[in-house]
């Protein structure tokens, strides 16, 4: 699932949260690609899960099946406007019951739509 991705010639830029472990590279689920990689696999492909991402200022926050896999600050701030897209370079990748809404531009604001009880960074 990408969000905030620019389209251009190549491969769009974006963040990007993966959703597959069966490539060779140790981009897995629970990884936001290019940012931070967690190498293990922790969830199968052959199950359904839940995987939320968000988008909150310059923090992005994935949850896989209810649990905080990704808490990332870009302090460069590569990206802050475009699209939503899913994704996917493998055969058999599954969405279902796919929501996606804007969240407040407040930060604050925006954590306590998001997720209830997620802690705010300084």
């Amino acid at each position: 699932m990408c969000i905030w991705t620019v389209l251009g010639p190549r491969w769009p830029k974006g963040y990007e949260a993966q959703v597959e472990n069966t490539s060779p590279d140790l981009w897995r689920t629970e990884s936001l690609y290019d940012f931070g990689k967690t190498g293990e696999q922790r969830v199968t492909d052959d199950i359904w899960r839940t995987q939320c991402v968000e988008a909150v200022g310059n923090r992005i926050i994935i949850d896989v099946n209810d649990k905080m896999v990704v808490d990332f600050v870009d302090e460069k701030e590569t990206y802050r406007q475009g699209l939503w897209r899913s994704s996917s370079t493998i055969l058999g990748v599954n969405y279902r019951n796919v929501m996606v809404r804007p969240l407040p531009d407040d930060p604050e604001a925006a954590l306590t739509v998001g997720k209830k009880g997620l802690p705010l960074l300084k």
